[in-house]
């Protein structure tokens, strides 16, 4: 599985490469209900990815869940929707790149080497990259 957020205005980008794990149901219902009620209700407003007609489609849907399931201030107000999960995504190879108008840019790459997450930095070998 590889990763890349990019901001070219920034002139930043940032490269992941690794292997992604679905999350238990369990762990997904939790994350879910940890959520601010209405971030649960937005779950079930958008077909994430999915093409709207406009913002008032989204806000009349919003507005329908909204009714349907009122914030009483409890976890459970809102259901996990089936559709709903997430990924864990196990990381060997995360590359940091900072452009310059030189095109002498900064490129950094942290290889795992031990089986430590992200914090330790005795689980990663850090090398500068050529541009």
């Amino acid at each position: 599985m590889a990763a890349s957020l990019t901001w070219p205005a920034m002139f930043r980008a940032i490269r992941v490469f690794g292997r992604a794990e679905q999350l238990p149901r369990e762990t997904v219902e939790a994350y879910f209900r940890s959520r601010p009620w209405g971030s649960r209700i937005s779950a079930w407003t958008s077909a994430q990815s999915q093409p709207v007609e406009d913002r008032a489609a989204l806000e009349q849907a919003y507005a329908a869940y909204a009714e349907k399931w009122p914030d009483h201030g409890n976890p459970d107000d809102v259901p996990v929707p089936d559709f709903w999960g997430g990924y864990l995504i196990h990381c060997d190879e995360v590359e940091l790149w900072g452009g310059r108008r030189s095109r002498l840019h900064d490129r950094f790459r942290y290889v795992r080497v031990g089986d430590g997450d992200l914090a330790d930095p005795t689980s990663w070998e850090l090398s500068r990259l050529q541009p």
